[in-house]
């Protein structure tokens, strides 16, 4: 693992200065290790030598991955073991198409460079633009695709998204005629067929697009669902009390597997209208009293 800040900063050295957002490097290459490490200026600076090995690294921010690892076949376990890695950085060093060949999943942000050419310059630009916060508060470019009615938009760090038109409320429903980006682009300004304009900040960007972003809209949905699905759970489990049940009684009458019902009951499950209609039936009360606002008690 290497340590970084967040606001990377470069000494007047040329060497790399960070702290506190975890890279995780992954490479039997020690000549990669000791050249990174020297150049970035770091103290203590670890490495791992297997890609398993990232299935448990739940803090690192960032990834670097040498594909030419012994357990490279593995790929994508470290995604699957941590779904929150998927829209982390991630840097593939690869050298040859076969290198690519277990990569059919891969993250959000995933990039690759050549490992034969690699330059530490390189690689460190790249960290750089992967750990400045001011980089992905930056328009880069910006591209109006008039089949999707959508805008494409690539930020200074690297990022690109996808931003219907449709999801900006200051729109109106003709096309797009004109888009420029600001001087000091934070911002591109956009004119449409009706002569409707209106401007497209760089956090209006992030709020519909970025998931990392701490106002993203889908937070909203999500931690709304999360609430739903804890006060289903706790009112299933307050009737099945009541009742007198045990998880594994209220799961025979109603139908399921025992685990099934245990993760409902702790939020952790979806269940189908369906499912519950059965566990109302089987707990003998209305499936209103099971999804009603005001769990009973």
């Amino acid at each position: 693992m290497i340590t970084l800040t967040k606001n990377s900063a470069t000494r007047e050295d040329g060497v790399l200065e960070s702290k506190h957002l975890k890279v995780c490097l992954v490479t039997n290459r020690r000549s990669l290790f000791e050249a990174l490490g020297s150049s970035m200026g770091f103290n203590g600076l670890q490495i791992r030598h297997r890609l398993a090995d990232l299935a448990v690294e739940h803090d690192c921010g960032f990834f670097i991955v040498d594909t030419s690892i012994n357990d490279m076949h593995i790929w994508p376990a470290p995604l699957l073991a941590n779904p929150d890695t998927y829209s982390k950085p991630w840097l593939f060093l690869v050298s040859r198409v076969s290198d690519t060949s277990h990569l059919q999943l891969l993250p959000h942000n995933a990039r690759f460079l050549d490992r034969e050419h690699l330059t530490t310059d390189a690689l460190i630009s790249f960290i750089k633009k992967q750990t400045d916060p001011e980089l992905g508060k930056r328009i880069a470019d910006v591209h109006y695709l008039d089949n999707i009615n959508s805008f494409f938009i690539r930020m200074e760090n690297g990022r690109p998204y996808i931003l219907p038109v449709s999801d900006l409320p200051e729109a109106d429903s003709s096309g797009v005629t004109r888009w420029l980006i600001a001087r000091n682009r934070s911002y591109f300004s956009v004119t449409q067929e009706s002569g409707n304009r209106f401007e497209v900040p760089w956090d209006d960007i992030l709020f519909h697009c970025e998931p990392e972003y701490r106002y993203y809209k889908g937070k909203q949905s999500q931690s709304a669902n999360r609430d739903n699905l804890n006060r289903i759970g706790l009112a299933v489990r307050r009737l099945r009390e009541t009742k007198g049940y045990s998880v594994q009684e209220l799961a025979q009458k109603a139908g399921m597997k025992r685990p099934n019902l245990s993760r409902l009951e702790h939020g952790k499950h979806q269940p189908s209208l369906e499912i519950l209609e059965r566990i109302a039936e089987a707990l003998e009360v209305p499936v209103a009293e099971i999804i009603a606002r005001n769990s009973p008690r």
